[in-house]
């Protein structure tokens, strides 16, 4: 079993992975929020209202608190380069 598809299994059966179309999309509205460097990543410097959290129990913490009606979904932005063959 791969990496990936261990963390597939993880996350358990309300774990879907989006279709080329629906990542491409994502990875579009993404580029419209976010400033990104040449290589690719978020270039967070350039990101005004940034926090530095040490675990997904405070990235969920903070969302309850800040965005209330937010949905829960979550997405996980996964580069594996077998993926796209």
């Amino acid at each position: 079993m791969t990496l990936f598809e261990e963390c597939i299994h993880a996350l358990g059966r309300n774990c879907k992975v989006l279709s080329k179309k629906e990542t491409n999309r994502l990875f579009t509205e993404l580029g419209e929020k976010y400033p990104f460097t040449d290589w690719g990543r978020i270039d967070w410097e350039k990101v005004k209202n940034r926090f530095y959290m040490e675990s997904s129990d405070e990235i969920i913490k903070y969302l309850k608190r800040e965005i209330p009606q937010l949905n829960s979904i979550v997405y996980i932005i996964w580069d594996e380069a077998s993926c796209l063959l």
